[in-house]
């Protein structure tokens, strides 16, 4: 298996003065970028295995996509997974690369 590069910022999110420079984990260049691959995670033949089975499922019972729940899209292993990659994009450095 390969190991998966993926850490997490420290999620300490400060607001940004006006005219002043963004500081913080959103405040990547490509040049930081470009040292190291952080920002990567690797899916793992589990999760990809789940992913598919959950969409199979939804394509047997032709939901309206626009009304999936949780419940109907589950993801038991990979949903705690997901649900911290969220929290990434959102106070950490903005963005997640998925590869798998």
């Amino acid at each position: 298996m390969i190991a998966n590069p993926w850490k997490p910022t420290s999620r300490q999110h400060t607001p940004a003065d006006l005219m002043k420079p963004i500081i913080g984990p959103s405040a990547w260049t490509r040049e930081e970028l470009e040292k190291t691959k952080a920002y990567l995670y690797i899916l793992s033949d589990t999760q990809i295995s789940e992913m598919l089975n959950a969409v199979e499922k939804l394509e047997n019972n032709s939901p309206d996509l626009h009304r999936v729940t949780k419940e109907e899209f589950q993801l038991p292993t990979f949903g705690p997974t997901l649900q911290e990659l969220r929290e990434e994009i959102i106070h950490g450095r903005g963005f997640v690369f998925l590869r798998g």
